[in-house]
């Protein structure tokens, strides 16, 4: 049940700023990991993809551990950290697979 006076709680500045660090920190450092893997993945011939699953441990258990108490803001934060790491996570798999395919054309070249 959605409870519009969650909103109106008060936000602590000492919870707030570790939320906003870790998560954005672990979007990216989740996210290239998991572009990474995902890489390695498609390189072996698995096509499954394990982003969303990595990205999504490293941010929850992150935030939850940064703030002390509980803010409805805490959770909404939390995936929108995620479409973040995703975002990074795509990139990292598009410049793996640019590299490898300007190195595979870097070869067939003879000049």
């Amino acid at each position: 049940m959605f409870n519009k006076y969650a909103w109106k709680q008060p936000i602590f500045k000492s919870d707030l700023l570790p939320v906003l660090g870790n998560g954005l920190l672990f979007a990216i450092v989740g996210g290239v990991l998991a572009g990474l893997l995902d890489y390695l993945c498609q390189l072996i011939g698995l096509n499954i993809s394990f982003g969303l699953i990595i990205i999504a441990y490293f941010i929850g258990t992150k935030v939850r551990k940064a703030y002390y108490s509980y803010h409805i803001l805490y959770p909404t934060l939390t995936i929108l950290f995620m479409l973040v790491g995703l975002l990074f996570s795509d990139l990292a798999y598009l410049l793996c697979l640019f590299r490898s395919l300007s190195n595979l054309l870097n070869a067939l070249n003879p000049i």
